[in-house]
């Protein structure tokens, strides 16, 4: 019998934002990791309802992540905090 595993939820912060190309690259919040790698996201893998048009670098986000083939990946990305930056 498979053991049903609970998906932990990460936080972190919106450090590359592609528009444009409807993707992203969230580097997670690991406190005592020194070498942490940013974790890609597609705007498709965020929780429906969440404006895409207000997102910014800055932005911290929570999400769970999924291992694909290319690496690791964000899904049911939610922003948490909103960055304003004013001009």
């Amino acid at each position: 019998m498979k053991e049903k595993r609970m998906k932990e939820t990460k936080q972190g912060t919106i450090v590359t934002l592609q528009k444009e190309k409807h993707y992203g690259f969230i580097k997670p919040d690991e406190a005592g990791q020194r070498s942490c790698e940013n974790i890609f996201f597609h705007f498709e893998n965020m929780v429906e309802g969440q404006d895409l048009n207000s997102l910014s670098v800055g932005d911290v986000v929570e999400y769970f992540e999924e291992e694909v083939q290319k690496g690791k990946q964000a899904c049911e990305v939610v922003v948490m905090f909103h960055i304003d930056f004013v001009e």
